[in-house]
């Protein structure tokens, strides 16, 4: 009964810890997604700016 509780707390911090890491990730893609957003509308506003 030990050992099956002791896999069972394992698993369950396993898990807890890839449900951390997933918000993580999903925070860090957001903001590179929002980042390179605007950094091309900088590009593309300073190609029309030079263009006129």
């Amino acid at each position: 009964m030990s050992f099956v509780t002791r896999v069972n707390s394992i698993v369950g911090v396993i898990a807890r810890a890839l449900d951390i890491v997933r918000v993580i990730s999903l925070f860090l893609v957001a903001t590179v997604s929002m980042w390179l957003f605007e950094s091309m509308e900088r590009m593309v506003n300073r190609v029309k700016g030079s263009r006129q």
